[in-house]
């Protein structure tokens, strides 16, 4: 298997016969992540197809370019693309899902897709928040979206002191990880 650098540089040559592996090797590395994504979150297989497809045009077209740089895994960006293309497709369709991804986002250069992707973001910690009782849901929303610091937050909640106020900030953590899991945490309610 080729390195990223390899592929991008394979996927630029004038040679013919070195694209087509690149591109063989891209598909094969990568297919079945999307294969995963799409049919987990309302899509077939042959959606999965269809969409890995223009997502390999997608690529392929940007690499060409002369200022294209690689700022993340070749894997990473191109589900990247995916991702960003079945959702507008189900969109179009007037669909709303609840995505299920267990691969890291990357920013694909365009103000509005990042700016969905941060509202989507903003609902699915809401979401998250709302599983845990009033009093965890409050600490959490003043240490984490209102960077309250800990002596504020033990005084806006009437605990004796910061110490507290930290010790109920991490349990209110391992309650949320106990009820939704730890792997899907590691993003936003770290300790």
């Amino acid at each position: 298997m080729m390195n990223d650098k390899l592929l991008i540089d394979n996927l630029r040559s004038v040679d013919k016969k070195a694209r087509n592996s690149a591109l063989r090797s891209i598909y094969a590395s990568n297919y079945e992540y999307v294969k995963k994504f799409i049919v987990s979150n309302n899509g077939s297989e042959n959606d999965a197809k269809d969409i890995f497809q223009d997502a390999i045009i997608v690529m392929y077209e940007k690499c060409q370019r002369k200022d294209f740089k690689l700022s993340c895994a070749l894997r990473t960006y191109l589900y990247s693309i995916s991702k960003n293309i079945w959702l507008n497709r189900l969109r179009k369709k007037g669909k709303y899902v609840q995505i299920k991804s267990d691969y890291e986002e990357v920013d694909l250069d365009s103000n509005g897709l990042e700016k969905l992707e941060q509202n989507e973001l903003t609902k699915y910690y809401s979401q998250l928040l709302n599983k845990v009782d009033q009093e965890s849901q409050q600490v959490l929303r003043l240490y984490y979206y209102e960077k309250k610091k800990m002596k504020e937050i033990a005084q806006i909640m009437g605990y004796a002191n910061e110490q507290v106020a930290k010790n109920k900030k991490l349990r209110c953590i391992k309650k949320l990880r106990a009820l939704i899991g730890d792997s899907q945490l590691k993003f936003i309610f770290t300790s």
